[in-house]
């Protein structure tokens, strides 16, 4: 359901989203980056403390509806453990209970927030990205678009007349191998 804000200052109605939906973006945008800006950790908490009268329930719903439980659980287990975020026990318990949680948020803490080498960013943001999956189908979708789905350098690499654009995917992994595997 959408919200609606007045803005006086126009005298218009702004939409906006949905409280649950809103903290879904959140989670969800945040997993996307690896929560590689502590701004966006920072937005949930600020949203969850704005908000204390969250029903958790209903969010737990909706976000196994859309398949991003584990990106919603994951970005509270940030908030709580770099910003001391309180948390109803029954989400620590959905946290405790999911170990693939506090090891996602133990990399990414590792990958952004500490003095880790950089160099074996690609790999292990790949993993992470794949893990942060919860369904087979899922992984397999995002590990497709990730290898093989052409992207805007994949157009830059190399530019091809229009009759064989179909190519870009077979060109993919070749830039990517050419990026990452070659020194």
């Amino acid at each position: 359901m959408e919200r609606k804000r007045y803005n006086s200052h126009q005298r218009t109605s702004i939409p906006m989203l949905a409280y649950n939906t809103h903290l879904l973006y959140l989670c969800a945008h945040g997993s996307k980056h690896l929560f590689e800006r502590l701004e966006w950790v920072c937005d949930i908490d600020r949203f969850i403390k704005a908000n204390p009268a969250l029903v958790w329930q209903s969010l737990f719903e909706d976000a196994q509806t859309k398949g991003i439980e584990r990106m919603l659980v994951l970005g509270l287990y940030l908030c709580h453990k770099l910003l001391a975020t309180p948390l109803p026990e029954k989400i620590s318990t959905k946290i405790i209970n999911d170990p693939a949680v506090a090891k996602l948020g133990s990399h990414i803490i590792k990958l952004h927030f500490s003095t880790h080498n950089k160099q074996d960013k690609f790999y292990e943001t790949f993993w992470l990205l794949y893990q942060m999956r919860e369904n087979l189908s899922d992984r397999l979708h995002f590990a497709y678009r990730a290898l093989f789905a052409p992207q805007f350098d994949d157009f830059k690499y190399v530019e091809l007349p229009r009759s064989i654009l179909f190519m870009y995917p077979i060109i993919r992994p070749f830039r990517l191998f050419m990026k990452y595997f070659q020194k």
